[in-house]
Parts: C-alpha cells; structure tokens; sequence
C-alpha cells in the first residue's frame, strides 16, 4: 500500500488540475440523467468514461453510501478503504476514488466540492 500512496501523490497535482478544468466546463455538459434517490433508499446506473456524477443531499445532512462497479469487471469496485489510506478522510476535489486490489486503479475524480463543513 505505501507504493500506491506514493503513485497518488505522484499524479495528485496532475489529478486535481485535470479536475479544476472539468468543473469549469460546466456550462459544456449536458444532463444525461436525472435520479433521484430517497433516503435509505438505492438506485443502480451507468457511468461511461468522462461522464460526470453529481450527488446532492437534498434531504438535510446525511452519509451517502456509494458503491461503484467496472461494468466489464464485476470483480473491480470501488475500495472505500483503500482510498481513505491513499487520499486521506476527508475528501475534496482532486482527490480520487481507487478500485480494489489486484488492479488499485483510480474510478473517479472529484472536481467539485460543496460541502461547508467536515
């Protein structure tokens, strides 16, 4: 695992610029999808390669569980664990989510962050 935390913080600036020139294309997205998702409640979609996840708690504070899968790899997720060793606790844009070993390949990238307080 120190080998992949040196690989995050090697590309981290790199990540974080790549993230920053996402969100300011902005007004260049379209809406694809529109779910919304109620409390303790669950819902399954797909994301392609560049596509944008925005998630909002719309009903006051609350954890968002979120589990991600390669759709070409069932084996491949999202490794919660593993990125909070890579990236730290408390997330924020530029920071990536990581898949779970033997591939410990980044899934996503945050490039906005709204939340006022950790």
């Amino acid at each position: 695992m120190a080998q992949q935390r040196k690989r995050s913080r090697t590309h981290g600036a790199a990540a974080t610029a790549r993230a920053r020139k996402v969100a300011r294309s902005g007004d260049k997205r379209r809406l694809a999808a529109r779910l919304i998702v109620p409390r303790e409640g669950g819902k399954a979609f797909g994301v392609k390669k560049g596509q944008v996840v925005r998630i909002i708690a719309i009903d006051g504070p609350q954890v968002c569980d979120f589990n991600a899968y390669n759709r070409h790899d069932l084996a491949e997720a999202f490794w919660s664990g593993g990125t909070r060793g890579f990236e730290g606790t408390h997330l924020t844009v530029g920071n990536r989510l990581w898949s779970n070993p033997p591939r410990i390949r980044p899934m996503f990238t945050i490039v906005t962050d709204t939340l006022k307080q950790r």
